[in-house]
């Protein structure tokens, strides 16, 4: 994780009427606060410091949270219903084209897709932009799906890149943001560990301890 916050892009996306904000963007609307007051005073003595620790409070609300039941449509046409399946992890990254650190997630992100396929776990690539383009769509592995910036505002996202680890439960359950502008191995392996955990806790111990019982092919009534 040590050079995973180096290239941020912060974005505001939160006015100042809270009336209607779900938990979610409760969790983001402090730090919002944080990111203006530190982009106006960010010479100041402990400015980063403060902001850094206002990102922590951020992620550890979120962190608490469940995401709701979404359907959406990808650009291929497919629909994805996420919280649908509920044996499913799935690992939404939050992205956009004009966002360099986002562009050098995309190795990272398909690398994992591949590696996970078939085993429980759906990565979702949650586009900003309006549309992408065939030739940049092309490059991606994950499921894309476009014109997500009011999903990612409901959702508590404040900045791109920002990567949510869901839970069988739709709980989150990890919250990555920023992108190495060297390389991407603090991401894959920060990342790969949060899946794997998700797996041990959510897939594969649940199934170990009915298989110990005898339970094996126990169906609910």
């Amino acid at each position: 994780m040590k050079k995973l916050f180096i290239s941020i892009f912060l974005i505001s996306v939160f006015g100042q009427n809270c009336f209607g904000q779900n938990e979610l963007e409760i969790c983001a609307s402090q730090y919002d606060k944080d990111i203006q007051n530190y982009l106006a005073n960010k010479d100041s003595a402990n400015a980063k410091d403060k902001l850094d620790s206002s990102q922590l409070s951020w992620k550890t609300c979120l962190m608490t949270k469940h995401i709701p039941a979404i359907s959406l449509k990808s650009i291929s046409g497919k629909t994805v219903e996420i919280g649908k399946d509920t044996g499913k992890v799935y690992v939404l990254q939050f992205w956009a084209s004009w966002c360099p650190p986002c562009m050098a997630e995309i190795p990272v992100l398909n690398k994992l897709a591949l590696e996970y396929r078939n085993k429980g776990v759906e990565f979702i690539t949650l586009a900003f932009n309006k549309s992408v383009e065939a030739s940049l769509a092309n490059r991606f592995k994950t499921v894309l799906v476009s014109d997500c910036a009011a999903l990612s505002k409901t959702l508590g996202v404040l900045a791109y890149p920002t990567i949510y680890v869901i839970s069988t439960d739709l709980k989150i359950t990890t919250v990555l943001m920023g992108a190495s502008n060297t390389d991407n191995n603090d991401l894959y392996f920060s990342l790969k560990n949060s899946i794997d955990r998700e797996i041990l806790t959510h897939l594969l111990l649940p199934t170990k301890v009915f298989a110990k019982a005898g339970l094996d092919n126990v169906t609910s009534a």
